[in-house]
């Protein structure tokens, strides 16, 4: 029993002590959570006082930042600009410098104003004295022709007259003709008449008298009919003559009145070949019948060379063939070898100089004198009359279809003596030249030619 109790007493304290224990919980937790309340509201208040610390000081660093900044960029852009402005004026210079040169060596060979002034004016006042000329020339030309017009009109008036004179004189020979008609069948008849009723049926000599004076009035009035005609035919003749004697002494249809250039592109501008040097122009000459009498005695071609400020040079080409077409029409074919100065030709690609070619028809026989307008003239690649080749070789045609080589074997120019060969050996179907070098047969087989069949 006493254990019990003991145990009993020690339960009772432990029940004090729990309970102590627990009321000493109970005033722990609430002393902390107030010492922590107090705790996070004093941290709170500290925090707040560094925030509000922390907001000015960031606001002054940040004002401090954004001046520095701007004045730097104010400095910044102060040295730029004054920089940039420093060199663009000497880019500037610079730049005006080497453009006064490119202009000034570019202008070196082209006139000033008050040269291009004088230039005109000059080429004003040589136009003013060449079409003078040409008016007091084609005056000339008038004057000199105005008898032949005279005549000529005087023939055609005298022609106008006799074809009227020869009307009428055909109306009365028809007149005439008629009357006679109708006379000879009247004097037939009353000669037939008076045959039967004078001698009853039979024809005398009175009658054969009457007959043949009829046929004689037959014949001379046939004969003034023919004499007459004759005579209308003469006058008409002769009118004619007057005519063609006139247009003669005019200058008729052997007179070349106009050549003309044929153009082969719209641009007007004829191409030169550069590969042969050559060029072929086609020429519309009026009257069309001349043309057969055109050939390279009586056709030059010059051409006619700008080398600036005025001054012009013309050139005598070689004219290689001119060749009659239908139409009226001409083709030349001339060399533009010979144009050329004295640093460069025309073909080069430093020639520089504008340049023409004109058509001129001199015979002093036929009393020819005229020339085409200014054609001009380009140069373009490539060859007027292509070369006749076969596997690479140029040939020539020989006639009856023989082709011949324009070169020996190993020439490549007609000059040239080419290779020389100890002789010809055949081998089935080819021929095989053998070679010889200063001499000595080399061994080797330059060529080997096919057996024609």
């Amino acid at each position: 029993n006493g254990i019990v109790e003991q145990i009993a007493g020690i339960n009772s304290e432990i029940s004090g002590l729990k309970k102590s224990l627990a009321d000493l919980e109970t005033r722990l937790t609430n002393k902390f959570t107030e010492d922590l309340n107090k705790a996070v509201s004093d941290l709170n208040g500290k925090i707040a006082d560094e925030v509000s610390g922390l907001n000015e000081r960031i606001d002054k660093e940040v004002s401090d930042f954004t001046t520095a900044y701007t004045t730097a960029i104010s400095t910044t852009r102060d040295e730029l600009e004054k920089a940039w402005t420093a060199n663009l004026k000497t880019s500037i210079d610079k730049l005006e410098k080497s453009m006064k040169s490119w202009v000034n060596e570019k202008l070196t060979a082209y006139w000033t104003i008050e040269e291009t002034k004088a230039a005109l004016e000059a080429q004003k006042t040589d136009l003013e004295t060449q079409l003078e000329g040409q008016k007091t020339l084609l005056k000339g030309l008038i004057d000199a022709n105005t008898g032949d017009i005279t005549k000529l009109k005087e023939a055609l008036e005298k022609t106008e007259k006799n074809i009227e004179a020869n009307t009428k004189a055909i109306s009365d020979l028809r007149a005439d003709l008629e009357k006679a008609k109708a006379d000879i069948t009247e004097a037939y008849n009353k000669a037939i008449e008076d045959a039967i009723s004078a001698l009853e049926g039979r024809l005398d000599t009175k009658l054969t008298n009457e007959i043949k004076a009829v046929n004689d009035r037959i014949n001379k009035i046939v004969s003034d009919w023919e004499s007459r005609i004759k005579s209308c035919e003469d006058q008409v003749k002769d009118a004619i003559d007057k005519m063609n004697e006139a247009l003669k002494d005019m200058g008729g249809n052997g007179k070349i009145q106009s050549v003309t250039y044929r153009p082969e592109y719209s641009d007007g501008v004829h191409d030169v070949y550069r590969e042969d040097k050559a060029f072929l122009m086609r020429f519309e000459v009026r009257p069309a019948a001349v043309v057969s009498k055109l050939n390279s005695s009586n056709v030059k071609m010059q051409a006619y060379v700008d080398w600036g400020r005025g001054q012009w040079k013309a050139i005598d080409l070689t004219v290689k063939s001119v060749v009659p077409e239908s139409n009226g029409v001409i083709a030349v074919k001339a060399s533009a070898e010979a144009i050329k100065s004295s640093s460069a030709t025309f073909f080069d690609a430093a020639w520089s100089y504008t340049t023409y070619a004109k058509l001129l028809i001199e015979d002093s026989d036929q009393g020819w004198e005229i020339a085409s307008g200014f054609v001009p003239l380009k140069v373009v690649d490539g060859r007027l009359d292509p070369k006749k080749e076969i596997n690479g070789h140029e040939y020539v045609e020989m006639g009856d279809g023989l082709k011949w080589a324009t070169c020996n074997i190993g020439a490549s120019t007609p000059e040239e003596a080419g290779s020389e060969f100890a002789w010809v050996r055949r081998r089935r179907n080819l021929i095989i030249l053998l070679g010889i070098t200063n001499g000595t047969i080399t061994g080797t087989i330059p060529s080997t030619i096919p057996l024609m069949a």
